[in-house]
């Protein structure tokens, strides 16, 4: 990681003016003060001195002779950098920072104590890995960018991986297909069940077993359109479930295999709870978007595209009141598509590292009570689960409010539908049988775009969990083994000196 950053001039002048005896051993950026906010600072370590700039001027000097045992402790979202006085040996506070540079930190209080041991604290730097598209830093360990990625491209990979299992994906689609037609079906059968059935003047009837005749036929229509799609759904409900068991079963091996393809500098960069996490908890997660929205989505779109068709042949200036909400309804899903995506991302980061933390404590509970640590390592992991809380608490809150109200525009819809339609019945221009047609095929529309509004929280959920798991199949090993290895030859050769 990068240790000695390029400091502006401002900084950099103040400490060739100040310090110009002292020799400047690390640079690195400082971003939290003591209240907690955000400062756009920098943190120089000289061979003398600890300094803290910021503002065009040094907020803090520390003589490094004046403490031991630098150490980093890791907060909720922010750490902290602390010493022991030299006299007095009492913990002291030094400075506040993001997690983000914590590893900095972590490293320089190494080497700062090194220097007591009589080691060397030379810089020794290794290049920071950096997104190719925005430039940021990637997470440790990581080879995707959180901020770039595309939620086409990661689905497109994982629909790539079902591809041995595309005739289960036909026969899936094709079920959608037939319990989509039947549904659309379903309104035509209630207009003639009201006009040809329900309002017909006795006088119009006719023969009444003929008209009994017709009434059963339309109920028994009625009924099996209904049953039908009751099946249809129970069987590719069930099909689904095997899918989707089966393709996240491989993703699970494949990751885990390359896991142990891997060298041992990738568990050096990846605690063993965040990988667990990825393996287990974020498959799951693909598993459930792909068994509940993996067809149905394409459900939804085709009953929407079918339905407005037909709304605008029975009759245009109504098919357009239901419609008129659905570019607006799209406009404001686009204007919190970037709030969505900013959320799930520290959702993702959090999430493996509730998990990183739980197996770091758990694989070394012996020790933890052996020194009698169990209130500290209690309160590191509540303060990073109360994080984890927090965010899904306001994912939630955001949500639920949200969607309740780009709700009501259909509502909104919904009532001038009423009312226009009941003018056209009163001015006798529709009957009652063509309204209720109409209504309900307005209401097969509101189930799409009500669907289509919590959709891109569902894709969102998918996609980082997906990258998360791509993540690790994406990294290659450093050192791989050799295609034909040969076995050493022993010779015996001990000699004890």
């Amino acid at each position: 990681m990068t240790l000695f950053f390029t400091l502006p001039d401002w900084a950099a002048n103040l400490v060739a003016d100040r310090y110009a005896s002292e020799k400047m051993v690390y640079a690195i950026p400082w971003d939290l003060n003591e209240t907690g906010a955000f400062i756009d600072g920098y943190c120089v370590v000289t061979d003398r001195n600890i300094l803290f700039l910021e503002g065009g001027s040094v907020r803090k000097e520390i003589l490094i002779a004046a403490f031991r045992d630098f150490k980093v402790n890791a907060m909720s979202g922010a750490g902290i950098l602390e010493a022991k006085a030299a006299e007095t040996g009492e913990d002291v506070y030094l400075a506040r920072f993001s997690m983000e540079h914590a590893a900095r930190y972590a490293t320089i209080a190494q080497k700062i104590n090194m220097a007591y041991e009589g080691r060397s604290t030379e810089l020794r730097e290794e290049p920071d890995r950096k997104c190719l598209q925005c430039g940021n830093l990637l997470p440790q360990g990581s080879t995707i960018c959180p901020r770039c990625v595309k939620k086409s491209t990661v689905l497109l990979r994982l629909f790539r991986l079902a591809s041995r299992y595309i005739p289960h994906l036909a026969a899936a689609s094709a079920m959608l297909l037939a319990a989509t037609g039947l549904n659309i079906l379903m309104p035509k059968i209630y207009e003639v069940l009201v006009n040809d059935v329900y309002l017909l003047p006795a006088e119009e009837r006719g023969n009444m077993r003929d008209f009994m005749i017709l009434f059963a036929f339309v109920i028994l229509a009625y009924f099996t359109c209904r049953a039908m799609i009751a099946l249809i759904t129970i069987l590719r409900a069930r099909l689904l479930a095997k899918l989707s068991s089966n393709i996240v079963h491989d993703l699970r091996v494949s990751v885990f295999e390359h896991i142990h393809a891997m060298s041992v500098s990738f568990t050096n960069d990846h605690k063993v709870g965040d990988l667990i996490s990825r393996v287990s908890n974020d498959t799951n997660r693909v598993k459930n978007f792909i068994q509940s929205e993996g067809t149905e989505c394409i459900n939804q779109f085709l009953t929407l595209l079918a339905v407005a068709i037909y709304l605008f042949f029975i009759n245009w200036k109504m098919a357009l009141i239901v419609i008129v909400p659905a570019p607006l309804i799209v406009l404001l899903m686009r204007a919190f598509h970037r709030k969505t995506r900013k959320i799930y991302r520290r959702l993702w980061r959090l999430s493996g590292k509730c998990s990183a933390v739980l197996q770091d404590i758990l694989s070394g509970i012996r020790v933890v009570k052996t020194f009698g640590t169990e209130e500290k390592e209690i309160e590191r992991y509540k303060a990073v689960c109360s994080s984890y809380k927090n965010l899904c608490i306001g994912n939630e809150v955001f949500w639920n409010t949200i969607q309740p109200l780009i709700r009501i525009l259909t509502t909104f819809s919904h009532l001038a539908l009423m009312l226009a339609g009941g003018m056209y019945i009163l001015r006798g221009r529709m009957d009652a049988g063509t309204l209720v047609q109409f209504t309900t095929y307005a209401s097969m529309i509101y189930g799409p775009i009500n669907y289509m509004i919590s959709l891109p929280r569902s894709i969102a959920d998918a996609v980082a969990a997906a990258a998360r798991v791509f993540d690790i199949l994406d990294n290659e090993p450093k050192v791989r083994d050799a295609e034909q290895p040969k076995e050493p030859e022993l010779r015996g050769r001990i000699e004890y000196r």
